[in-house]
């Protein structure tokens, strides 16, 4: 049986750290990103919109569309944390906010968890302000679930796709 013999942190930012690993096997040392957790919210309107967050991504220097997402801060749950990230994104407010799954986004790179959560929603209209560089928008349900069949679909972040996908094996949408 492999287990891991020894670990030190080489790097650390706010952001993440690369923890070097040895194996008990022996070989090479392995290195993997140890970043927080977080969770993505499909989230539901009485209207069956599904709410996106449109924004700038430097990593892939593009616009993208995704569900409402972010870290599980420290002392935070994870259903708080949608919770949060969902009003703080888009204004939206959880009328019921369930959770669907816990995955791992990267197994072979990465420690953290992701926490994929559905939520039937209605919109803070008076309360609500913008988050600088975030754009909320609603898309028809039978439209982004077409769009995501094609080979080019308008939701592209493979952790977004797998929370809702998650959502549409439940039968949520």
């Amino acid at each position: 049986m492999v287990e891991i013999s020894s670990r030190r942190t080489v790097f650390a930012t706010d952001w993440f750290s690369l923890e070097e690993r040895q194996l008990s096997s022996g070989g090479e040392p392995y290195f993997a990103l140890k970043c927080p957790d977080f969770i993505s919210i499909v989230a539901l309107t009485a209207n069956d919109e599904l709410v996106l967050v449109r924004q700038y991504r430097p990593a892939v220097e593009a616009y993208t569309l995704e569900l409402p997402s972010g870290h599980v801060d420290l002392g935070e749950t994870p259903v708080e944390a949608a919770a949060r990230e969902l009003t703080e994104e888009t204004g939206y407010v959880g009328i019921t906010i369930e959770e669907m799954a816990i995955i791992y986004p990267d197994t072979g790179r990465m420690s953290n968890r992701l926490f994929c959560f559905f939520a039937k929603v209605h919109f803070l209209s008076n309360i609500w302000q913008p988050e600088l560089g975030l754009e909320p928008i609603t898309i028809p349900r039978t439209e982004l679930l077409r769009s995501i069949e094609s080979p080019t679909p308008m939701l592209k972040h493979a952790n977004c796709l797998a929370c809702i996908g998650m959502a549409v094996i439940q039968r949520k949408i």
